[in-house]
């Protein structure tokens, strides 16, 4: 929480790992509550989770956006969209390789419904 603290007159916003997400740097929900307190920044939840039940947990964090690292279904995106108000970034996993980097976001882009 120290570094947090630390930083948060030089950053606009921080974000934690929580979750079942498997990382070293992923912390507690009770340390992610506190952090979310004491900050007085936006935060924001990064999570590979991927059922409804676990996203719902995070969103009853309070955080200003959740950064989705899984191959989650739209439909679940949709749903937890109704439900939260706060910014929903989704990462999408890009071939290391590609000509043209156009191409790769129309071929995501198709796979949405």
């Amino acid at each position: 929480m120290k570094i947090v603290l630390k930083f948060r007159n030089y950053v606009t916003a921080f974000g934690m790992i929580v979750g079942n997400t498997i990382s070293k740097r992923r912390i507690s929900f009770d340390k992610a509550r506190e952090l979310i307190e004491e900050s007085n920044i936006p935060s924001v939840a990064v999570t590979s989770d991927k059922s409804y039940d676990d996203l719902k947990r995070i969103i009853g964090l309070g955080t200003d956006g959740i950064q989705l690292h899984s191959d989650i279904s739209y439909d679940l995106v949709d749903k937890i969209k109704k439900e939260y108000s706060g910014f929903i970034f989704k990462v999408f996993e890009i071939e290391k390789m590609i000509k043209n980097p156009f191409d790769e976001a129309n071929k995501i882009l198709s796979r949405m419904p």
